[in-house]
């Protein structure tokens, strides 16, 4: 037992400066994994927080739409020539505003 003791002590003498590099690059590549991984993960969360947003806003604007379409159609159907026209003023004023935003 003791000189296997022995000889694993003068293999680690001998080869010291290997096992300090080998160290190193275990570091060093855990290091770059990890903020790789990280990056990736920061980029995968943005876009789906950009995503759940655009689709939140298109369905606030598909109910308004809809809203405003069973608007018109009763009005239209009523006969109601004024609501009919304010309606399509808000539309182009909506629209107008889209565009400068």
């Amino acid at each position: 037992m003791s000189a296997m003791h022995e000889k694993f002590r003068e293999f680690l003498k001998e080869r010291a400066h290997l096992l300090l590099f080998v160290g190193a690059l275990i570091v060093f590549f855990t290091f770059v994994i990890k903020e790789g991984i990280v990056e990736h993960w920061k980029d995968t969360v943005n876009e789906l927080t950009e995503t759940i947003g655009d689709a939140n806003a298109l369905a606030c604007c598909c109910s308004q739409v809809r809203c405003l379409t069973n608007e018109f159609c009763f009005s239209f159907a009523h006969g109601n020539l004024a609501t009919c026209q304010s309606i399509a003023a808000y539309l182009l004023l909506q629209r107008a505003v889209g565009r400068s935003a």
